[in-house]
């Protein structure tokens, strides 16, 4: 059960934007609903000064939990690799840092027996309530990973995606740790001074030996002033508590059981504290949803520290949902090939001069990759940003008349049509303005193409607030406009594919004239699936196409097989996209194919919706 949000913010400074575009990185404290205050550093994500300047919500923060005995500034050398579209919280565990349980920081009841992986992870998750978060991308670091796949495992709609730095799924075999937990026993003076405190001494010797073979890769700077200045925040007897729970807890069991999220792996190949070879090969079996693994050569144990511009690169691509596997210098061990088929339709709509940022762009691809998954409400939010970040430009206002009308799934909405009258008539407005002072165009140019879909648009709101009575004409002029559209533009798979949902959405699960048998279409049945026939012939893995040809088949006796194509290439196209990962099912169930059934619900039953 998720615990109840109950957080005193004890400090707040609004952010500013650094030079490059990067936002400073503010420095606070949280009272958590789990009885510890904990320190974190919140980076907010960059903001166009045209649009929203909180993080934009369909996009979850990343939240990254450091290793033992680091603290929140390990990130350091990490977070100019980070990209600026990400909103980066760095998250104190308690007993490290400046959080509670750490050298000149209220003290955490219960001894050692406060400081374990669990304890954390029930941390974790009250942090995430306590600054409101729906749901985030969680990184951890090292120690950090066992208490990130840990929250993942235990609160698995609160975890989007995964990202797990030099992790393994046991500690118990690690030879250095178990050597740290002897000498930590000992005492000896060099080491531990007053029986209370280590000594910088011992921290340096420990923290220069988990690097790779090319130790130079560190600055030496960031150790000395940073790291081991850090580290001795952290007691004797929270160094002791916390390791003793990293080698005593056997996560494996949690991991295959319960993990769902879309999880990246990233490794130094020469890792001596978790073995890459030997650690990512019982991750890579323990965890179903591995989607890559990139092992960077000649990097230990602290890849932010040693290659961060690698690591970076590789969160951030995971994040926004590109490859992570394509990361200069690194060695990809493993991918499910997840990331292979984006939406390309273009927002600029050929607005030449007046044409929208890369802000404006990368909302407008948000709509619609989150429209394809059937997620509307966060998709006109997404069309909203967009129209925020340029708003001369009529395709944002398109989509967000797209994404407030009928689907397969949600009948119209009456307040919601009156929204999107507005929407579409602004993108009328918009459009004829560059009409008017643009040459004659094309039938491909963007700017045509915009002009065929937001002229089909206005003839699905051409009444500003339709009675019921009015609907079934608005849907029929619609699907009319996209036929014409589509077969204006033949070779488009985005317009074939909105031609065929249009046509589809005339008599919504009702496409066969002689069910249960399904062998002959009804009109508007044969047409989607000419429509939906050139979309996949154009791309393959159209995940709206791939989507609509299993709804079009899955009621017929007779051709449901036909769509077990589709249904495998949905598997594991977007593992974000609940919906989508339903979808296989529907065949699955019809085909009796019960496990794979059971399988596609479960892995998307395991993200928010």
């Amino acid at each position: 059960p998720s615990m109840m949000i109950a957080a005193v913010i004890l400090a707040a400074a609004a952010p500013a934007l650094l030079e490059g575009g990067h936002a400073e990185a503010h420095r606070t404290r949280v009272h958590l609903s789990s009885g510890v205050t904990v320190e974190y550093l919140d980076r907010p994500a960059i903001a166009d000064e045209n649009f929203d300047k909180t993080t934009a919500s369909y996009r979850p923060p990343l939240l990254l939990l450091h290793g033992w005995p680091d603290s929140v500034r390990t990130f350091d050398l990490l977070m100019p690799h980070l990209d600026p579209r990400l909103r980066v919280i760095r998250v104190g565990l308690r007993g490290f840092g400046g959080s509670d349980g750490a050298q000149g920081m209220p003290p955490i009841p219960g001894g050692g027996a406060s400081f374990t992986i669990e304890q954390m992870a029930a941390d974790v998750r009250a942090f995430i309530d306590a600054l409101g978060l729906r749901t985030v991308y969680l990184g951890g670091v090292s120690f950090g990973s066992f208490v990130a796949h840990a929250v993942a495992a235990h609160w698995p709609r609160v975890v989007n995606k995964l990202v797990l730095v030099a992790a393994c799924d046991v500690a118990t075999d690690s030879v250095k740790l178990q050597a740290a937990a002897r000498a930590l026993a000992l005492e000896r003076p060099e080491w531990v001074k007053g029986s209370a405190d280590l000594t910088p001494a011992f921290v340096s010797s420990f923290q220069a030996s988990v690097h790779g073979n090319d130790s130079s890769t560190v600055p030496t700077s960031f150790l000395a002033s940073t790291i081991v200045p850090q580290s001795l925040r952290a007691p004797l007897a929270v160094w002791r508590a916390s390791l003793a729970s990293l080698l005593a807890d056997d996560h494996t069991a949690i991991l295959t059981a319960q993990l769902a999220a879309p999880t990246l792996l990233i490794s130094g190949e020469d890792d001596s504290i978790f073995p890459p070879v030997v650690c990512g090969a019982r991750l890579r079996a323990a965890i179903p949803t591995v989607h890559s693994h990139v092992i960077l050569p000649g990097v230990g144990h602290t890849p932010s520290w040693e290659a961060p511009a690698a690591v970076g690169k590789a969160m951030s691509a995971f994040a926004l949902n590109e490859d992570p596997s394509k990361v200069a210098g690194g060695l990809l061990v493993h991918s499910s090939a997840t990331v292979e088929w984006e939406p390309s339709l273009d927002a600029s709509c050929g607005l030449g001069e007046r044409s929208p940022a890369d802000a404006a762009q990368h909302h407008f691809t948000a709509g619609l990759r989150l429209a394809l998954g059937f997620d509307f409400v966060r998709a006109t939010e997404a069309f909203r940003h967009c129209a925020l970040a340029a708003p001369g430009c009529a395709m944002c206002h398109w989509g967000v008349a797209w994404t407030l009308g009928p689907s397969l799934n949600h009948p119209a909405v009456e307040s919601w049509m009156v929204q999107a009258h507005r929407a579409i008539w602004r993108a009328k407005e918009l459009h004829a303005a560059v009409v008017k002072d643009t040459p004659a165009l094309t039938a491909n140019n963007s700017s045509a193409v915009a002009g065929l879909l937001v002229n089909a648009m206005a003839a699905r709101y051409s009444i500003p607030n339709p009675n019921a009575s009015e609907l079934p004409g608005l849907t029929r002029a619609y699907a009319a406009a996209m036929e014409a559209a589509a077969t204006t533009v033949p070779s488009d798979a985005m317009m074939q594919f909105l031609a065929a949902d249009a046509q589809m959405n005339l008599g919504p699960w009702d496409y066969w004239a002689d069910p249960p048998l399904g062998t002959t279409f009804k009109p508007h049945g044969l047409k989607a699936s000419v429509f939906l026939r050139r979309a996949l012939a154009l791309e393959p893995k159209h995940a709206g196409a791939l989507h609509l040809w299993i709804h079009l088949l899955e009621a017929s006796d007779t051709r449901v097989a036909d769509a077990a194509a589709a249904a495998d290439v949905l598997r594991s196209l977007w593992l974000d996209a609940p919906h989508l990962l339903h979808m296989p099912s529907h065949v699955d169930m019809r085909r009796g194919r019960y496990a794979e059934c059971a399988a596609a619900n479960t892995a998307a039953a395991a993200l928010p919706l």
